[in-house]
């Protein structure tokens, strides 16, 4: 870990339901703040509809409202600041189908 943080809870991997809503969640805190970017196989997820991006007290949150198998992949969490860089990964799979 860099000094870029203080404290920081890494993401965990996760297995979801094809259908179901996806949320990963980390927690980073530091001084001086930081900016959070997540990213997917080396793509960076921008906020829109397909994925939901929240930074609030310290909390990390991705949010993805209905998972596919393409959704399927190691996400990473981010954080910069000017002291440095760190980052947490967790792999998603998508199992079987919503009933």
């Amino acid at each position: 870990m860099h000094s870029a943080q203080q404290t920081w809870e890494p993401l965990r991997d996760l297995a979801v339901v094809s259908g179901e809503a996806l949320r990963l969640e980390c927690v980073v805190q530091a001084d001086p703040p930081v900016q959070v970017t997540w990213s997917k196989g080396g793509s960076i997820l921008q906020n829109g509809p397909d994925y939901q991006i929240v930074y609030r007290n310290g909390v990390c949150r991705l949010i993805i409202p209905q998972v596919f198998p393409e959704d399927e992949g190691v996400f990473t969490c981010t954080a910069v600041n000017l002291l440095g860089m760190d980052s947490t990964s967790a792999t998603v799979c998508i199992t079987g189908e919503k009933k």
